[in-house]
């Protein structure tokens, strides 16, 4: 009993207790082979006094650690817990996994202070990034930077207030400050490229996006400053998108006036093709260095596919400016290709952008175009521009040359040169193209061509164009010229319903070798015009035919109003309104057209209707009147009609009666003069043969003495108003 005693007595006694707050100096548990300083369990306990801890066995990896916050109250401790977002449907990760879904720059020893230079760290991030797949995020700060190479799928994020800056006599390295590979993002970043600091002779874009590289996005990025383009895809494969960003004071360099430089310029030359370009929301101000805008650009081997150009705002040139263009897209410009390996860029869309000139000359809105040898079927094509504004762009507001399948539509075009269409660099022509619903104000006279919207066959066919409901107010020029020249064919045209006020020329000219015009419902008022000669419509050269001139409305034209001249056969003038014109129909060897319907109104002045050296043509059923000649058919010929039947002959001149001393009569049942006498009441004019129902009929006075005039079934009743001295020229038809 004795012996257990002691050595109770021993074992309680052996312990000693030790209160580390106040006696432990230098605690060393590193021999020790397990420290366990948290209590631990698979649940929490019920109980606890605030600042315990425990570790929960059961909690997932990295989220066992919980602190007691209160009395009997634990809590799952920051850096160990889980993050909540917060959101509807989220769900709780840990922080430290929440932690790493990006790298900071500055964990790699990035200063952003404008002075060090900051490559190597990005370049350290850049590697931890690749391999990791996580974003790198760019706090506030300069960053001064060498020429970096981004690796794939590398997202950069850029926080307000952080800028890279390319460092001085950089720009001989490389020939941009980013180079993006497949699947990069870059967002929110300002590229600056340091021009002062950088050699002139180098050009040098701010970013660069790899040769057969897609999937790349470019959000909300500002970019100045760079001898280069702002954005530079050399054989990019696709899925480019370009949205949101700022692009100003690029092409900086000295070349900024070339076509080849601009705030985003796109060049697949060799292959690979691409498809899928989007560019949206962005502004590209390029005013202070005298370069372009956006160009997407298709040379030999290679195909352009679904290029989209939104809802932009581009400023270019200034007063000296020489080839500035707003928006580009071409193919195999000025080249000739290898054989089956033309360029080619289709199906594309420019909408809804702004784009701003500086009224300076050489200056083009929008472009669409191909090489000079580019057949039909390459080239570029099926092609939509479409609510557009274009200010004050002098060459040409929207440029179309060697483009097939284009739709020029609702566009606002002020202060600017033509829509010009042409085929000269077309070897086998360009066909379907519909200028429709534009609204074109101001216009001011360009070089290009000499109307506000042209149609130019030049050496080679354009087959298929319309114009339709376009508005054009206060041309400086022709409003609407149609034109084939140096054996260039333009064929089947359309014309219709469009409104001209106040054109400084012809309202609508069609031009040489232009067949199967139609020209209708269009409204042309020419108040203000200061057109001497010819037509408000006017179609003329000896190797147009078929045109059709029906339903249009002319007000106050100072000269005529529809002239027609050397045209060859089967052209129609018909159910047309004139008003408050010098003149009104003049048709010059118009072989078997047919004039009819019309009415003509005149003002005092001139002549209603003239034709000269007409052969077989067909006039009836128009009214003429208010003119100081209202028919005048010189040494033309009519056509005889044949109507339910019955057939008007060459036949008896017709004969008189009532007509007084001296009358007479000669001519044919459908044409004729007859002169007579002193009235007291009026003069009949009976047909050699009845007609079945009222005839049309024309009556005018060679000396312009008033009169009046009825028309019966067989008849013509003259009443003068006064003496009708000298000949009355008729014109019947049924």
């Amino acid at each position: 009993m004795g012996v257990l005693l002691s050595l109770a007595s021993t074992a309680v006694w052996g312990q000693t207790q030790l209160d580390l707050h106040t006696q432990s100096r230098n605690i060393d548990f590193s021999n020790a082979a397990v420290t366990r300083p948290l209590k631990a369990g698979a649940f929490l306990p019920a109980a606890c006094t605030l600042g315990d801890l425990f570790y929960m066995t059961s909690a997932p990896a990295g989220a066992n650690i919980y602190g007691c916050t209160a009395q009997n109250t634990w809590t799952a401790q920051a850096g160990a817990g889980l993050y909540d977002e917060g959101a509807s449907g989220s769900v709780d990760r840990t922080y430290s996994d929440k932690l790493r879904e990006s790298v900071s720059a500055r964990d790699f020893g990035a200063a952003g202070d404008g002075v060090t230079d900051d490559t190597a760290a990005f370049q350290a991030a850049f590697a931890a990034a690749s391999l990791s797949g996580y974003a790198i995020e760019v706090p506030a700060g300069t960053y001064v930077i060498r020429p970096l190479t981004n690796p794939a799928n590398l997202s950069l994020k850029c926080d307000p207030g952080s800028r890279f800056q390319l460092a001085s006599g950089a720009g001989a390295e490389a020939e941009w400050l980013f180079s993006l590979a497949p699947g990069d993002t870059m967002q929110g970043c300002v590229l600056e490229g340091n021009f002062a600091g950088n050699s002139t002779a180098v050009s040098v874009a701010g970013l660069r996006i790899a040769e057969g590289a897609s999937g790349i996005t470019i959000d909300g990025v500002t970019i100045s400053d760079f001898s280069g383009p702002g954005i530079y895809a050399y054989g990019a494969a696709g899925n480019l998108t370009v949205r949101n960003s700022w692009i100003y004071g690029t092409c900086n360099s000295g070349t900024g006036a070339t076509l080849n430089c601009g705030g985003i310029y796109v060049l697949d030359e060799d292959g690979p093709s691409g498809t899928q370009f989007v560019f949206t929301g962005n502004i590209i101000d390029n005013r202070s260095t005298n370069s372009g805008g956006l160009k997407v650009q298709a040379d030999c081997g290679s195909t352009l596919t679904d290029v989209q150009t939104s809802n932009n705002i581009i400023y270019v040139g200034n007063a000296g400016a020489s080839d500035a263009l707003g928006i580009e897209y071409f193919a195999s410009p000025g080249e000739v290709c290898p054989s089956g390996q033309d360029g080619a860029l289709t199906h594309g869309v420019i909408n809804g952008n702004i784009l701003e000139g500086a009224g300076s000359p050489y200056t083009f809105g929008i472009s669409l175009g191909g090489g000079s040898t580019q057949p039909a079927a390459t080239g570029v094509s099926d092609i939509v521009i479409d609510g557009n504004t274009v200010n004050n762009f002098a060459y040409d507001a929207v440029e179309v040359t060697g483009a097939n399948s284009v739709v020029v539509s609702n566009n606002q075009i002020n202060a600017s040169g033509p829509i010009a269409i042409t085929s000269n660099a077309a070897a086998q022509g360009i066909a379907n193209i519909s200028v429709r619903g534009n609204n074109i104000s101001r216009s001011v006279a360009s070089s290009s061509c000499s109307g506000d919207i042209c149609a130019t066959a030049n050496m080679y066919p354009l087959t298929g164009i319309t114009i339709a409901q376009n508005s054009i107010r206060g041309s400086a020029k022709d409003a609407i010229d149609l034109i084939a020249s140096n054996s260039g064919v333009l064929s089947d045209a359309i014309v219709d319903g469009n409104v001209i006020v106040s054109p400084a020329a012809y309202a609508i000219s069609a031009t040489d070798y232009v067949a199967n015009l139609s020209v209708s419902g269009n409204l042309a008022d020419m108040t203000g015009s200061t057109m001497a000669t010819n037509g408000a419509i006017t179609i003329q050269g000896s190797n147009s035919n078929n045109a059709s001139v029906c339903g249009n409305t002319v007000l106050s034209s100072p000269a005529y109003a529809i002239f027609i001249n050397n045209n060859p056969p089967n052209d129609r003038i018909c159910g047309n309104t004139v008003a408050s014109s010098l003149n009104g129909i003049y048709c010059m060897s118009c072989g078997n057209a047919a004039i009819t319907q019309n009415v003509l109104t005149g003002a005092s002045k001139g002549s209603g209707l003239v034709l000269t050296s007409a052969v077989n043509t067909l006039v009836f059923g128009n009214a003429i009147s208010g003119f100081a000649t209202n028919l005048s058919l010189g040494t033309s010929t009519l056509a005889p009609l044949s109507v339910a039947g019955h057939y008007a002959t060459a036949g008896s001149a017709p004969s008189l009666s009532a007509c007084g001393s001296g009358a007479s009569v000669s001519g044919t049942d459908s044409r004729g003069a007859f002169s007579e006498g002193a009235l007291a009441a009026g003069c009949t004019v009976t047909f050699a043969a009845a007609y079945p129902a009222a005839p049309f009929c024309t009556v005018t006075s060679r000396n312009g003495a008033a009169f009046t005039y009825a028309v019966t079934s067989a008849t013509i009743v003259v009443t003068n108003a006064g003496t009708v001295s000298g000949a009355l020229d008729y014109s019947c038809g049924q």
